[in-house]
């Protein structure tokens, strides 16, 4: 049995699919699995609709177990510990802009004189990184886009009906068709849809909309691509029109935005009905097979036909009795047997104001509600196949497909678009070309253009570096570099290292060899202009080295394609991801996409972060920076958003570990549409089960947004190579051999009454670890400055403490939670 995955679109605009878990139900692009004998298996993360979907096979095929295996198509839709340094306590910064407001705070009671206890040993603290201009830049402006077919000027938008004129189709959209046989398109309520040839028992149903020739093929796509069409330069219509004008443009001429664009008469929605009856597949929603080749007015003639004793052939039988057994378990509108059904009589207010955007059902439900797999009409394009054709011709090796690529094609570093798009587009691989004294580190491919292949300026050339370890004793990944150079310029007089390049493929990165890995990325040359790793390592190091390469900037010399692969010793379709974790690989520095264009992405296969990282110290305006990019500026990249992509998709968990840092104050958080807390937050490991804060330069406190829930150890603040306080005696936690102590340091300029809600909630969503509080003063031994603090006894005794805490230290005493002060519930 072969499986298959199908790149699609939602139909609402608005996603939030931070670490996977969706909360809100519209997600703009989504997949969906086939399995060929049982036919369509909808996805469950995708409860709005979906646009377009594979057939299931006529049930002729699933009796006689006649299912074809077609060729694999491509599927859409991702540490050694640190060297620790003493914590840093940085001077104060400037204070960002908008500064948060600060909630009203009663006064601290008045302290009272203490004794000076005798200032307590501490590690000497540092002086912090020096300030610099953020290093987290805006990426280039984008070029001004080019004018698509048919939209007129870009500097004057034309009215409504200046836009429908320019766009009324003549004939042009059959063109793009060529000599595919098709249906739909133009003038009807569907997108086109090509013949599926695979049929062997045609029926009205055996349309592909991915068949080469139909509206959302590679072939027709790519041809508009080819001459300039953007989704950024596509119009929209800005106010509603009638069915008759809308269905007479042009496919693929506007770009859908989930706003009205239609008003219907009486007649419209008539037409509809009657179209919809005789035309949609009925699907039964709960069931796990495609239970009909039938529509709704199919289903009805059957019924009757039963009803009036006729003979019913074999597969009428067969259907006939797949929809009793469903009614009769799921009861919808008290239906209970086919003889219940009835067709389509009228469209409810939710149908309607989805039918009034545009949007059109691909199925309908046997209880005469329409299904929940949608597609816009014909005259808006596909926006996530578009995305990925646009993305596939981009890659170094360009290719001319809505796919993504296979595992196979992935791991034997094939780049040929799948035979059935009808595209001819990619590159036939020569045999391995061995280089002259790394025979057993690397080898070389040539690549030719398979429509063009005599031409020898369209011809790439990757290496393969298949041990990182052997790069010693005087070899590098320059002097690798300069060899394969002798060989294409010896092969190929055409070749020019500044525009075409290499690409480099870098093999079996794993906890040995990551260090190696490291030195290869940090001094290749921009010579290569792709880069393909194959990770099986959590130690993001080996990619992080592009930060330092000083050949690669955020400007003019950026990488054209960054390709990261997990788990690659086993097939992804052989997984259960349901429950096994698709990337090893989990954390990024996002700093590293600065320096790479965006690109194609291969779904299940490329690394898929929900934690971004920083992967050394740097100044809080840089972390500040680097989240605006993040969440702001690059927010449409695909590495950004998660698990299922789209609009407004974004990650929610940080990892700090290896910026040497145990809070992230002073960080300004950008304003992120639906965003309430991150999820996880990891900080660097804490040393001798003492988290020195510094409260001296804190303006702008983050301690509230990270989320915690006392109990679940999924969310909160985590210390990286830290042990969890272990006792669950509330007894025996002031004995717990792992019990972290928060120690004090200094008072912010806020106040007393602040910090205490600062370090209560650090010492909440840091629940695994904080046990102990320590407000005895600091001494900087390298300096020999003994740091104290404007806390007292009073106000620690009469203050509450997070639920938690079970002792603290001041005045050389050593208080008792439930006897000295008390906590709260937790």
């Amino acid at each position: 049995m072969t499986r298959k995955t199908k790149l699609l679109i939602l139909t609402s605009s608005l996603v939030v699919a931070g670490s996977g878990a969706i909360t809100a139900a519209t997600i703009l692009g989504v997949k969906l699995s086939r399995n060929d004998t049982a036919g369509v298996e909808y996805s469950t993360i995708a409860p709005t609709k979906i646009i377009d979907h594979e057939k299931p096979l006529t049930d002729e095929e699933i009796l006689a177990n006649k299912t074809k295996k077609e060729e694999e198509k491509p599927v859409e839709e991702t540490p050694a510990p640190p060297v620790e340094e003493t914590p840093v306590i940085e001077e104060e910064p400037v204070a960002p802009e908008p500064e948060p407001e600060k909630e009203p705070e009663p006064e601290p009671p008045a302290p009272e004189p203490e004794p000076t206890p005798e200032p307590e040993p501490v590690p000497p603290v540092p002086t912090p990184p020096v300030e610099e201009p953020p290093v987290a830049e805006k990426e280039p402006e984008p070029a001004a886009p080019s004018t698509p077919i048919g939209s007129g000027t870009q500097n004057v938008k034309p009215t409504t009906a200046e836009l429908l004129r320019r766009l009324k189709d003549n004939g042009e959209s059959a063109q793009l068709s060529k000599d595919f046989v098709t249906k739909g398109g133009v003038g009807t309520n569907s997108r086109r849809l090509g013949k599926n040839s695979s049929v062997s028992q045609p029926d009205k149903f055996d349309y592909e909309s991915l068949s080469a020739g139909s509206q959302d093929s590679a072939v027709v796509l790519s041809t508009l691509i080819r001459n300039g069409v953007t989704l950024d330069n596509l119009p929209t219509l800005d106010e509603a029109v009638s069915m008759k004008d809308l269905n007479s443009l042009k496919e693929n001429s506007l770009r859908w935005t989930g706003s009205k664009v239609l008003n219907f008469n009486g007649q419209d929605l008539n037409d509809m009905l009657k179209e919809f009856n005789e035309s949609l597949n009925v699907q039964l929603p709960l069931d796990t097979v495609s239970p009909t080749r039938y529509s709704l007015t199919d289903v009805v003639a059957l019924a009757n036909k039963d009803k009036n004793g006729q003979e019913l052939t074999n597969i009428e039988k067969i259907i006939k009795d797949r929809i009793n057994t469903y009614l009769a378990k799921h009861k919808p509108n008290g239906m209970t047997s086919i003889q219940d059904v009835k067709l389509k009589e009228s469209f409810s207010a939710n149908e309607i104001s989805d039918l009034e955007k545009g949007l059109v059902p691909s199925s309908m439900n046997i209880d005469a509600t329409l299904g929940a797999v949608w597609s816009a009409r014909s005259a808006f394009v596909n926006d996530v196949l578009f995305r990925t054709t646009q993305q596939n011709m981009n890659r170094y090796l360009s290719i001319e497909s809505n796919w993504e690529r296979t595992f196979d094609s992935i791991m034997n570093l094939d780049f040929a678009a799948w035979k059935g798009e009808a595209t001819n587009s990619g590159y036939s691989k020569s045999e391995a070309i061995p280089i002259p004294g790394y025979e057993n580190i690397a080898r070389l491919y040539e690549y030719k253009n398979l429509r063009d292949q005599n031409n020898p300026r369209e011809y790439r050339y990757i290496v393969e570096l298949l041990r990182s370890d052997l790069l010693k004793e005087g070899k590098t990944i320059n002097t690798l570099m300069n060899e394969v150079e002798k060989i294409v310029r010896s092969k190929n007089s055409s070749w020019n290292k500044n525009e075409t390049g290499l690409m480099l493929a870098i093999r079996n990165i794993n906890q040995s060899t990551v260090k190696n890995v490291e030195a290869v990325v940090e001094f290749m040359p921009n010579t290569i202009k792709s880069l393909t790793m194959f990770y099986n390592s959590n130690n993001p190091k080996g990619i992080h080295a592009l930060i330092k390469n000083t050949n690669f900037d955020t400007k003019t010399n950026t990488l054209r394609e960054l390709n990261l692969y997990t788990d690659t010793d086993r097939n992804i379709d052989d997984k259960n991801t349901a429950v096994e974790r698709i990337s090893t690989l989990t954390r990024i520095d996002p700093r590293v996409y600065q320096r790479v264009n965006p690109g194609a992405y291969d779904y299940k296969y490329n690394s898929i972060f929900l934690t971004m990282a920083i992967s050394k110290p740097e100044p809080r305006n840089v972390i500040s920076d680097t989240m605006r990019y993040v969440y702001v500026t690059a927010k449409d990249r695909r590495e950004f958003q998660g698990y299922f992509g789209g609009a407004g998709a974004y990650p929610i968990n940080w990892d700090f570990r290896d910026a040497n840092m145990f809070e992230f104050n002073n960080v300004n958080i950008p304003s992120i549409s639906n965003f309430s807390k991150f999820e996880k937050v990891t900080f660097s490991q804490i040393k001798d089960k003492t988290l020195f804060y510094d409260f001296r330069n804190l303006v702008i406190d983050n301690s509230d947004r990270v989320r915690y829930e006392i109990g679940i150890p999924s969310y909160g603040m985590f210390y990286a190579d830290t042990a969890v306080a272990d006792r669950d005696n509330r007894s025996e936690w002031a004995t717990d051999p792992n019990g972290v102590t928060l120690k004090v340091v200094g008072t912010s300029k806020r106040g007393v009454a602040a910090d205490i809600r600062t370090i209560n909630n650090t010492a909440n969503a840091s629940w695994q670890y904080i046990r102990h509080l320590d407000f005895t003063p600091t001494v900087n031994k390298s300096t020999g400055e003994t740091i104290t603090n404007d806390f007292t006894e009073d106000i620690v005794r009469r203050t509450t403490w997070a639920p938690l805490i079970t002792t603290i230290k001041i005045n050389g005493k050593t208080l008792v939670a439930g006897t000295d002060f008390s906590v709260s519930a937790s």
